[in-house]
């Protein structure tokens, strides 16, 4: 894990511990992550540790496969938080975004300020200005839900208006369903 070396392979195996243990549904990966609190301190360890550690937005990308709130394996608010950074540090791109799509309104319910800038990295700074927005746009109604949640909270409101709106506006008719979270038709 040394900086620079093996970025490939390390990516890897950032994906590969997402996929068994967290997003995957390997019945001894479950029976571990029961039976010894150990091995989920060791999975949060190891991402705080690589946040610290390391910069490269290759390995950030892969962490998608750890954004998943369905088994319960990390707390909400802090999974947000360890969500905002991984964005920062993957510039809002992740190979995987399919449970952070689908977590994203728990997310928003649990912390909003770090879930409201993990919608501006993902969509507009990793998806619009970043040119790797998915296409076609699924799962709209999570994020508007989510959007819904942020804009009524008196700390994101403003910040959620002034999003959806450079979304909107940058992003085109691929986020106009967005203007209904503002009361706009």
């Amino acid at each position: 894990w040394e900086k620079g070396k093996d970025v490939e392979r390390q990516a890897e195996f950032v994906s590969f511990i997402g996929r068994m243990f967290i997003s995957g549904d390997n019945a001894q990966a479950k029976e571990l992550l029961a039976k010894n609190a150990q091995c989920r301190q060791r999975l949060v360890d190891f991402w705080e540790w690589a946040i610290k550690n390391h910069d490269d937005s290759k390995i950030f990308a892969d962490f998608g496969f750890w954004i998943n709130t369905d088994k319960k394996v990390f707390q909400p608010f802090w999974l947000a938080e360890m969500a905002k950074k991984t964005l920062e540090k993957s510039t809002g791109f992740l190979e995987w975004d399919y449970a952070l799509v689908k977590g994203i309104v728990e997310l928003a319910k649990a912390n909003a300020k770090d879930t409201l800038e993990i919608v501006r990295l993902h969509l507009l700074e990793g998806g619009v200005r970043g040119g790797k927005m998915r296409l076609p746009f699924m799962y709209d109604d999570e994020w508007v839900e989510a959007l819904n949640i942020l804009y009524s909270n008196v700390e994101t409101k403003n910040a959620t208006y002034a999003l959806i709106d450079s979304l909107i506006r940058e992003g085109g008719s691929t986020f106009w369903k967005f203007k209904s979270v503002i009361g706009e038709k």
